[in-house]
């Protein structure tokens, strides 16, 4: 049915059934059945588990003591895929930087470079048996996925998803303050999964409100986006610093680090700028809001579309 509530069930009905569709998803990808290559498998496997952890922690305090262990399984997963997607996102990120930076880039000896990339990617997977560590991660889900029909979600209605929501825009509201005083990349990277996590709350409730909602959740895609590819562009830089060797000579890096640092700085600002305006209200305020598109939203005659 989708990544966002109905107006025909129960809270507890749509996590669960949320739960259970993202759990189904990433275990289909990594047991290699999802009908895509390994690096789309592993990517959309993750996907999932993201989405699975921001529903849980948009019901946290309805979890209690069960939040933990389910964040905790995710986590443990995503990070080891995480592990395997790095290398792979190094490719990317030089490939992307090539293409956005072009008259700086223009130097074939930066074959070497994405060259010397790839055959990082393939040693690690290669070192870390990507084809097992994926079976066993699958394993891990599995379990997870038993878990669920176990989380004791009692309560109906906003009030359900109420706190979550508020603390996770408070969290984000926190998080920018940070990067704004400090700005290093960790600060950064703390950010950007704060605001996925509002992006995967808002994809939630979109239906409260969808020709509203649906510019917001454009926008936090844009501020996660940005974020992402800030970070990514971070890790390269750390990888071709920490054995230049086997990337080129120094005057074949020295551009390459010159447009990193460009690239870099021109995300950040594109971020600030637009993840000032989203985290401008309070969160108080917000989830009242939100709240108050809930009620109208369930009260509505079935005649009208949530469209």
């Amino acid at each position: 049915m989708g990544y966002h509530f109905e107006r025909n069930e129960s809270v507890p009905e749509a996590v669960r059934r949320i739960a259970y569709e993202e759990a189904d998803s990433a275990i289909t990808y990594l047991r290699g059945k999802g009908g895509t290559s390994r690096d789309e498998a592993i990517h959309e496997a993750r996907k999932n588990i993201k989405k699975l952890r921001a529903l849980v922690r948009l019901v946290e305090p309805e979890l209690g003591p069960s939040y933990s262990d389910a964040n905790a399984g995710l986590r443990a997963v995503g990070r080891k895929l995480s592990e395997v997607r790095d290398a792979g996102a190094l490719v990317t990120a030089f490939d992307d930087l090539r293409s956005h930076e072009q008259k700086k880039l223009k130097d074939r000896s930066l074959r070497k470079v994405r060259h010397g990339l790839e055959l990082q990617k393939a040693h690690i997977e290669q070192e870390m048996n990507v084809g097992e560590v994926m079976q066993n991660l699958a394993d891990r889900m599995e379990a997870v996925r038993k878990s669920i029909k176990h989380w004791p979600l009692g309560t109906d209605g906003f009030p359900a998803i109420r706190d979550g929501f508020e603390i996770t825009f408070r969290s984000g509201k926190k998080s920018l303050a940070i990067v704004r005083k400090q700005a290093r990349p960790e600060d950064f990277h703390e950010w950007r999964k704060r605001v996925k996590d509002h992006w995967y709350h808002v994809r939630l409730l979109e239906k409260v409100w969808e020709d509203l909602l649906s510019g917001y959740e454009t926008s936090l895609k844009r501020v996660e986006t940005l974020l992402g590819e800030e970070h990514n562009l971070f890790l390269l830089r750390n990888t071709l610093a920490s054995k230049p060797e086997a990337f080129g000579e120094d005057r074949t890096l020295k551009p390459v680090f010159s447009a990193i640092e460009h690239a870099e700085k021109e995300r950040r600002d594109c971020a600030l700028s637009f993840g000032q305006r989203i985290y401008a209200q309070r969160a108080r305020r917000m989830t009242r809001e939100m709240n108050d598109f809930w009620q109208v939203w369930q009260a509505q005659p079935g005649k009208c579309s949530d469209g």
